[in-house]
Formats: C-alpha cells, sequence, structure tokens
C-alpha cells in the first residue's frame, strides 16, 4: 500500500474479490477484515468514493467480528482521510486519533506509520499546526526506524506543506526542496504530482509565475500519460486545474483562469471536496474583480514569511532531512512551532492580514466574512 499500489490495483481488486468468495464459501472469516479493506482502499485512491465507503464498513463489521485489530486500526485511518477529503475535519481527526490509539496498544508498526502521515495530513487541514508538527515528527522518527522510504518521503512533503501553510516559504523549500527527497522516490504517485504542486504553489506565492506554471505543467502532462497510475489522480488534479487558475489569473488571462478553474470546480463537486470548492467558487468569481488594465487584482500587505519564527530541521546519521527527534514523549518535550495559533484560532496569514483579506479564508477557518469578492491571497488556500 506504501508503494505503487495504484498501478495494479485492478489485480488487487480482483484477488481481493475472489478472497472473499473462497472466504465465505469455507467460513474464512479472518480473510474478510483484509479482502474488503483492499478493494475499499483502492477505489477510494481511485476516485469511487461511494464503493470505497461500502466496502470500509463491510471491513469494519467483519474486523469486529473477529477482533483484527490490525485491519481496524487500518481502516478507521481511511475512514479518517475520506472525511478529510470532505473537509470534515474534526471527524476525521477522532476516526485517526482512534486509529493511532489502537496501533500504540497493539504495537500496530505499519498502521501506525500511516496513521502518523494522515492524521498529521487532517491536522494540517483542520489548522491544527503544533499537533500536526507532533504527528509527522512521530511518524519520521518510525520511518527512520524502520528505514521506510515510501512513507518517509510522504511525510517530508507534509512537512513542506506545513511550512508553507504558516507563510515559512524559505524553510518549506531551504536548503534543498523536502518535498521532493531522494531522486528514486520522487516519481511514484504519492509522492511527485502533489510535492511539484506544492513547489508550484510557493512559486506562486512568490510572484515567480514562469516557475509556478512549469512546476504546473509538469504534473498536468504527468497525469495525461498513459501509463501514470490512477493512484490519487482525482485528488491532485482538484489542486492542480485551481492553482493553473490562479496562476492564469495572475497573468491576466481571465478566460483561461476560468476554463481551469471550471474543470477544477467540476472534480470537487463530484467528489464532495467542500475545501476545495471554496477555492473553485472565489476563482470562477474571480475575474469581475480585474479591473486593472493588466488584469491582475491588487495584493494585500501582508507578513512576511521572514517575520514567522521559524523550527530549524538537522540532518540525522542517514543523510535524510527531518526535524529534530524528540528524546522524550512526555508532553513537555513534544515539538511546537512558535508563534503559531492555538487549536481553534486563525493562521497568523489570517490574523495579521488586513480585512480585505478575510473573506478569502472566512468560512474555512470559522472567521465571518462578507459576501464580496476579495484580493487573492499570497499562498493558495487548500
Amino acid at each position: 500500500m506504501g508503494q505503487d499500489v495504484g498501478s495494479r490495483s485492478p489485480g488487487a481488486v480482483v484477488a481481493a474479490q475472489a478472497a472473499i468468495g473462497v472466504a465465505e464459501a469455507a467460513g474464512a472469516r479472518i480473510v474478510l477484515p483484509g479482502a474488503y479493506f483492499t478493494i475499499g482502499w483502492v477505489s477510494a485512491v481511485s476516485g469511487r468514493l461511494d464503493e470505497a465507503d461500502a466496502n470500509i464498513k463491510q471491513a469494519m463489521t467483519a474486523s469486529l467480528d473477529v477482533n483484527d485489530v490490525v485491519h481496524r486500526s487500518s481502516l478507521l485511518t481511511a475512514a479518517g482521510l475520506m472525511r478529510n477529503w470532505t473537509g470534515e475535519f474534526d471527524a476525521a481527526a477522532r476516526l485517526q486519533a482512534d486509529a493511532l490509539a489502537l496501533a500504540r496498544q497493539h504495537d500496530l508498526l505499519v498502521p501506525l506509520l500511516f496513521g502518523f502521515f494522515l492524521y498529521g495530513l487532517t491536522l494540517i487541514g483542520k489548522g491544527d499546526y503544533d499537533a500536526a508538527l507532533e504527528s509527522l515528527t512521530d511518524g519520521l522518527t518510525l520511518a527512520e526506524r524502520l528505514g521506510d522510504e515510501a512513507i518517509h518521503h510522504r511525510l517530508l512533503n507534509c512537512l513542506g506543506w506545513l511550512y508553507a501553510e504558516l507563510g515559512d516559504l524559505e524553510l518549506a523549500t531551504d536548503p534543498e526542496p523536502p518535498q521532493l527527497g531522494d531522486r528514486a522516490e520522487a516519481k511514484r504517485p504519492g509522492t511527485f504530482p502533489n510535492a511539484t504542486i506544492n513547489m508550484g504553489e510557493i512559486f506562486l506565492a512568490r510572484g515567480e509565475l514562469g516557475l509556478a506554471q512549469e512546476q504546473l505543467e509538469s504534473v498536468l502532462r504527468y497525469s495525461r500519460e498513459p501509463t501514470t497510475s490512477e493512484w490519487m489522480r482525482f485528488r491532485y488534479s482538484i489542486r492542480l486545474f485551481l492553482d493553473l487558475g490562479e496562476v492564469a489569473l495572475a497573468r491576466g488571462e481571465t478566460t483561461l483562469a476560468r476554463e481551469h478553474a471550471t474543470r477544477g470546480l467540476d472534480l470537487a463537486t463530484r467528489t464532495g471536496s467542500r475545501k476545495n470548492l471554496l477555492k473553485a467558487w472565489r476563482l470562477t468569481g474571480g475575474d469581475r474583480d480585474a479591473g486593472a488594465p493588466s488584469g491582475r487584482r491588487p495584493r494585500p500587505p501582508c507578513v512576511r514569511p521572514s517575520d514567522l519564527p521559524r523550527r530549524s530541521p538537522t540532518r540525522p546519521s542517514s543523510g535524510r532531512r527531518t526535524p529534530r527527534s524528540r528524546a522524550s514523549t512526555r508532553r513537555a518535550d513534544k515539538p511546537t512551532l512558535p508563534g503559531t495559533p492555538g487549536r481553534g484560532r486563525a493562521p497568523w496569514w489570517i490574523a495579521s492580514a488586513p480585512p480585505s483579506c478575510i473573506p478569502i479564508f472566512g468560512e474555512a477557518c470559522g472567521i465571518p466574512s462578507s459576501k464580496h469578492d476579495a484580493p487573492r491571497s499570497r499562498l493558495p488556500h487548500r
């Protein structure tokens, strides 16, 4: 599952369906949780969300029936991921916290590794940055101990996204982009598209439109290659089209911006991705404010990324770039991000922005906002 499962997904589903048939005939119920989980997981990462939901529920029932804690932990994590996709961050976090607790209780290393990764992903979307850093740091430490490569690079990518969300674009990419990591891993469908889109968004936030477009178009070409896996393509394509729309709008190409935004809006609508719907709705109406001759809307003065206190990573003996490992699991030793908000508070880039910035992020962060269009943010919000 941590490798390129997507390229082998049809065979995995066929094998799992055959296993279900044999297990039901033989009364071997212990096989059912893993088989249903395989079908549910492949369906989820391929964008067949209704099918995924049905199979994950069947797998959960089967795992409870035979007390299969391994698959139960993984199923809770997967169910949380699907809630994350639809913007139900509180429900997602609860499911994934339960998954981690179960994995810790029974020393389940693989579910624990996946749990740290996907829980951190959910917490970033929720805006709980300190807890996200803690989960990603725990995951990186475990990945180092296990010698894992696939999830290790996804964790690094999420860490880069975390720093970018906090406005520290330098630490998100310096001195060597943590998103891309080892080149042998970089082209995997679970790593390359999201890492490259992250880099494109950082270049866009810096105003380097040529570099941003170059990064995004490389993902567009990758997604259109016949040999490219279906693994998460429906997910990263939403971000891709919305970011291409942002670049086009920044260049004053409003017609092209609307075309890209419409494609992203269609994908977000069909998959119930509410967090991307917010961005798509704003972008499809954004050209009404392109009153300047250049077609660009003014950018509000915001706090510079360099104004944000940084947590500097260190390089461990293996040569991989990871955050500083913790010496203890006591609460006092848990890592924190200086200057970041606590739970339920708006991030620094909202709190420090002028009122004209707030309508962009208000609904996602629980901040009342006006209905009128507003200038675009410095960093595209997922």
